[in-house]
């Protein structure tokens, strides 16, 4: 989960403060220093850390960049210094600034680059299980904080095995994408979807009561069933469905309460949903109460 996007310019302003102190002084000592030495070198770390910490805010840098280069020009203007010293000193800075700035911004992305990846299930494309694990933390101290609901999706492929040990792992490979692709393409962007391992997944949903859930499960199922139609298979699932009112105290108990969930489902009859309701819907006391509804498709 994202941070609202309050807390997000506050952290962001935050952030900036290093990076633009350094560029105020580079700049007092350039206009005090005029052209007796160079001193492009204090522009470095400014912009360095712009590109860091604003996470390759091109306006930002490039406005930095602009303004240091320019500098030897205002001085040329204010104080008449010879365009013979001031060129090369332009020239100059274009080559230094732009190189780190081109070099600093490349390696900023592939950092950014590596970081998602190294966030995301290698075969489906989806949140791997570590980092949904820390989304669902995260939301958990956000409910916490706010005094909201959130649930969770806890899926389970029926006799995937089967599938497996008929057709070949390949196919496997191809019906857990097709499985992902439907499941990113069933959720709000303010959703989380993940490969919890094997052929299981798990949905967060925010601020989601017990009732939207159903809402929810109802329509997911739905077009699981018709992807596994256009795909030829024949595959159920068994789906756990928790929402969480009174909330628990970490992301492991969260999950491994919608994971019974499905267990329960599926140690019944496959191929329907378990929902269960921890805390009470109204509000009024959390007393850690479950409520529970199977449905079977």
């Amino acid at each position: 989960m994202n941070a609202s996007p309050k807390q997000s310019d506050t952290r962001n302003g935050r952030l900036l403060i290093l990076p633009w102190g350094l560029f105020v002084i580079a700049l007092i000592i350039d206009f005090t220093n005029g052209t007796r030495f160079p001193i492009t070198a204090f522009y470095i770390p400014a912009i360095v850390t712009a590109i860091l910490y604003s996470k390759v805010n091109i306006k930002l840098v490039s406005s930095m960049t602009c303004f240091a280069i320019l500098i030897p020009l205002v001085n040329h203007f204010l104080n008449e210094s010879p365009l013979t010293v001031i060129v090369p000193m332009i020239l100059s800075r274009i080559i230094i600034l732009g190189t780190v700035t081109l070099i600093s911004i490349r390696y900023q992305r592939e950092k950014e680059r590596s970081l998602l990846l190294s966030k995301r299930d290698p075969l489906t494309g989806l949140t791997n299980q570590p980092a949904f694990m820390d989304l669902v933390q995260s939301e958990i101290e956000r409910s916490r904080r706010n005094e909201n609901s959130f649930s969770l999706l806890y899926i389970d492929c029926d006799d995937f095995r089967i599938v497996n040990e008929s057709k070949g792992h390949p196919v496997g490979d191809e019906l857990l994408i097709s499985i992902a692709r439907t499941l990113a393409s069933s959720i709000r962007k303010y959703d989380s979807a993940g490969r919890m391992g094997g052929d299981e997944f798990c949905l967060l949903f925010p601020e989601t009561g017990h009732q939207q859930s159903r809402s929810i499960v109802d329509r997911i199922q739905s077009e699981l069933t018709q992807c596994m139609i256009e795909i030829r298979l024949n595959i159920t699932f068994s789906i756990g469905v928790v929402t969480f009112y009174d909330l628990p105290e970490s992301a492991k108990e969260a999950v491994t309460v919608a994971d019974r969930a499905m267990y329960q489902r599926k140690n019944a009859e496959k191929n329907g949903f378990h929902i269960q309701v921890v805390g009470d819907p109204a509000n009024e006391t959390l007393t850690s109460q479950r409520l529970t509804t199977d449905n079977q498709i």
